[in-house]
Formats: C-alpha cells, structure tokens, sequence
C-alpha cells in the first residue's frame, strides 16, 4: 500500500473511531521514520484515544512529540512515516475493508 492510500484508509480509520478528521495534506517532507503524533492543543485525552487506537505508548518519543501551539485549531497532527505498514489496527481495518 502506498503512504497516500494510507493517509486515507488512517482518516476512514480515525472517523470510524469517532475522531474528526479537519485535514489530510502532505508532511513537510517525506523522511520521517516514525509515524508521529503532534499534540497542539494539550487535549491529554485525545492524545490517549489516538496513541491508543494506533497502538502506541502515550508516552513512546518514537511516535509522540509535544509540540503545544495556543493558536492551533487542531488537537493532534498525526505525520504518517514510513513504518506507517507496521501499524497494526489500521492495516487490520483495511483488511476488514476489503
């Protein structure tokens, strides 16, 4: 699967979880190992619902970086690196899917 039809299949996956997805654009670059997950706002409990839906640690620094940004709209940025096929429940879902 192509990082782009994941960005997809992960906005299906999140909205099917109950999470608004606002945006789905390209990163800044394309280099990043890990998937990431930018907290913006400090929202503690979307960051859980998030890390936790993905698989990840609330507390991994591989996969989560607090990053708070007052005038940010968002609660979360979540930046698909290339270890995006290892993250089991959303590749779990598109199994599903099909």
């Amino acid at each position: 699967m192509k990082p782009i039809l994941f960005r997809k299949l992960l906005s299906r996956f999140l909205r099917e979880h109950n999470i608004d997805v606002l945006n789905s654009d390209d990163a800044d670059h394309y280099d990043y190992t890990h998937t990431l997950i930018i907290t913006r706002t400090g929202n503690i409990q979307i960051l859980d619902k998030v890390s936790s839906l993905l698989g990840f640690d609330a507390q991994d620094e591989n996969h989560i970086l607090n990053k708070p940004n007052s005038s940010s709209e968002f609660d979360l940025t979540v930046i698909i690196g290339s270890d995006y096929a290892s993250i089991k429940p959303v590749m779990e879902f598109w199994q599903n899917q099909n």
